[in-house]
C-alpha cells in the first residue's frame, strides 16, 4: 500500500483587515428593532512563491433597519498554506475549497462576536459547503 502524501498544509491564519462601523452610535440613536444583515463573501488568492499561497476570505456584512444602514462589517481573514500539487484542478480545489473550509469558521466567529460585543443581536451566519464548488468553474486570480 502506497503512503498517501498531504496535498496542502495550513501554515498560519490571521485577520488581515477588520472594520466595524456602528452608524447608530455615530448618529446617537438607539433601536430595539433587530437589524436585517446581508452577508457577502468573496475568495481571493495570491501566490507567495515556492508553492506558498495566501487565501483571503473577504467578508462584508451590511445590516439595515427599514432601509437605513445601522452597521457595516468588513473583514479580510487569511490563511497561508503550502500546496504540493502539479495539477491545476487540485490546486484550485485546495485554494477555493479546502483552505476556505478550514478558515471560514474562524471568520464567522469573529463576525458573530463583533456584533454581540457592539450591543447588537448576534448574527448567525450559516455554514458554507466550499467542497460543492466545482474546480472547473474557478478562475484563479494571480
Amino acid at each position: 500500500m502506497e503512503k498517501e502524501t498531504k496535498k496542502f498544509r495550513i501554515i498560519t491564519q490571521y485577520i488581515k483587515d477588520l472594520s466595524f462601523e456602528n452608524k447608530l452610535a455615530i448618529d446617537h440613536k438607539a433601536s430595539k428593532v433587530k437589524p436585517e444583515p446581508n452577508f457577502n463573501l468573496d475568495i481571493k488568492t495570491a501566490s507567495l512563491g515556492n508553492s506558498i499561497y495566501e487565501v483571503s476570505l473577504v467578508c462584508n456584512v451590511e445590516a439595515k433597519i427599514e432601509n437605513e444602514t445601522v452597521y457595516i462589517i468588513e473583514l479580510i481573514y487569511c490563511g497561508i498554506c503550502s500546496v504540493s500539487s502539479d495539477s491545476e484542478i487540485e490546486l484550485k480545489n485546495v485554494l477555493y475549497s479546502k483552505v476556505p473550509g478550514f478558515i471560514y469558521p474562524y471568520a464567522r466567529r469573529i463576525i458573530s462576536s463583533l456584533t454581540m460585543d457592539s450591543n447588537f443581536p448576534t448574527i448567525s451566519i450559516g455554514p458554507i459547503y466550499f467542497e460543492e464548488i466545482k474546480s472547473e468553474d474557478i478562475d484563479i486570480d494571480q
